[in-house]
């Protein structure tokens, strides 16, 4: 997403991890459990990302929801980025919300 000079993208990963002493496995021959979902957002300027992204967790048991993970992703990342103005938070926001397709919030 473009909002002025800046870039903002965002990542999805699933999380897997070893299965826990004692875990049972639904799927013969499975070796790892489905551990969540995490969805990262970075801004960059002039070709230059922020550290560290702003990043939103699911756990397996959330139901994952691409706009609330960006939501709250974005949010941290704007936070991250400590030289931005109230002007550059505001222009990110409304790039957001033009980008979505429901009502404004």
């Amino acid at each position: 997403m473009k909002a002025g000079k800046f870039v903002v993208k965002w990542t999805y990963f699933k999380r897997f991890r070893k299965p826990l002493a004692g875990e049972i496995l639904k799927k013969m021959g499975q070796e790892y459990v489905y551990d969540g979902t995490d969805t990262h957002c970075w801004i960059e300027q002039n070709g230059v990302a922020n550290t560290p992204p702003g990043s939103a967790h699911c756990t397996p048991t959330d139901i994952f929801c691409r706009d609330k993970g960006r939501k709250l992703s974005l949010a941290r990342a704007i936070k991250n980025v400590a030289l931005l103005s109230k002007e550059d938070k505001k222009m990110i926001w409304e790039a957001y919300r033009r980008m979505t397709t429901k009502p404004r919030w």
